[in-house]
């Protein structure tokens, strides 16, 4: 009983120090003035609040509210820090440092909600705007790119977004790689290890005669082929991608069992070619070489060529043998869902080679629903 009350104790001692911690990592505001820091200064988020025009101290005596012509800079607990400037002769804003550095990049965000940033060098006191023309922009950042050579090609690649550019300016002043998310195409083509399954709550067992079809027919794999064409796009220039394309799935398997003394043989004979077309998300980490991946997916499948065919033989005392034969025994139209684990090899910034495992699961959308198809499969490729 005791250890009992000890446990729930140890748990609230270990949440109260995790939240201590963070309590005591938490970010303090300040008002800048001049050369002088004012800590600790209530800072409020009112209604109609516009961080990068004016910032509101809470009082006693109500509230006040400063622009950043009254002050050079503020940071609230849960934002910030920022800095005044006059971005042209009547209007003065504060701008949001993003990134520290040799480099450093700030923005602000105009009362149409448009996004303007600024770059600068940290020993300089001169900020260059990075404009919607991207050719000036590009230059203007490889002017101020003064270290960290190996990584300045980054640059013709960027997005110029919040997400692109802070990566950039990282990569310049860690000197360290940074992934910078594109639009990938990819070809690829694999084995599929292919089975069968039934399910009786269907009424599969009445197709043939027999009626145990889903007890009898062997449940081992074959091999077949598959071949992909792909299309990932960065969702806001992030690691995380829309993931579609279209799979050419074949699906051959052969089995032939038999109950009883051999009274009943059932022969199943597949050949299909069919075509599904994945909507998912992709995940990559942001690794500077080999970088691993996961895809989750839905697709609908459409079947382009059925061979396929069920048969069974019946030895029956009176009569000898009848034969019975069911065609066409997938449905036309499918759904399937997926998981696949990859890595990819990044050649260059352009060219990549991967390699994937997955398992998919086709599921009849329409009548005859005879059987489903659960398939394994390995595929390597090349992205571009």
């Amino acid at each position: 009983m005791n250890q009992l009350i000890r446990f729930p104790g140890l748990i609230c001692f270990f949440l109260f120090l995790l939240t201590g911690n963070v309590i005591a990592q938490q970010q303090r505001s300040y008002i800048q003035d001049g050369d002088t820091r004012t800590l600790d200064v209530k800072l409020a988020w009112v209604e109609g609040w516009r961080p990068y025009y004016e910032c509101v101290i809470l009082s006693k005596d109500g509230s006040q509210i400063l622009t950043a012509k009254d002050i050079d800079g503020y940071q609230t607990t849960w934002s910030g820090p920022f800095i005044s400037y006059q971005v042209s002769p009547d209007e003065w804003v504060f701008l949001e440092i993003l990134e520290k550095g040799e480099l450093e990049l700030y923005r602000y965000i105009d009362q149409d909600f448009k996004s303007h940033f600024y770059v600068k060098r940290f020993d300089e006191d001169t900020f260059y705007e990075l404009t919607d023309r991207r050719r000036r922009s590009i230059r203007t950042l490889k002017d101020l790119w003064t270290s960290c050579d190996k990584f300045k090609k980054l640059i013709d690649d960027i997005k110029l977004n919040e997400n692109g550019l802070k990566r950039l300016i990282s990569a310049h002043n860690d000197c360290n790689y940074v992934h910078i998310p594109k639009i990938r195409k990819s070809i690829g083509g694999g084995i599929s290890s292919m089975r069968l399954f039934f399910s009786p709550s269907r009424g599969y067992d009445s197709v043939i005669p027999g009626g145990i079809l889903s007890s009898v027919v062997t449940k081992g794999r074959q091999i077949s082929y598959v071949v992909e064409a792909n299309l990932s796009m960065p969702i806001q220039d992030s690691d995380a991608s829309f993931y579609t394309g279209l799979v050419l799935n074949n699906w051959k398997y052969y089995d032939f069992s038999f109950v009883g003394l051999g009274d009943v043989t059932y022969f199943t004979d597949i050949n299909i070619m069919d075509i599904s077309i994945p909507l998912g998300l992709q995940y990559t980490w942001p690794k500077r070489k080999l970088r691993p991946f996961i895809i989750g997916n839905f697709a609908p499948h459409f079947v382009i060529s059925d061979g396929s065919s069920l048969t069974s033989e019946v030895l029956t005392p009176t009569d000898g043998l009848f034969i019975f034969t069911s065609d066409q025994d997938l449905s036309t139209i499918g759904y399937s869902g997926g998981l696949a684990f990859g890595v990819s090899y990044h050649l260059s910034d352009d060219q990549i080679v991967y390699v994937k495992v997955g398992n998919m699961t086709r599921f009849n959308a329409q009548k005859p629903w005879v059987f489903n198809v659960n398939s394994f499969y390995f595929t390597a490729g090349y992205s571009f």
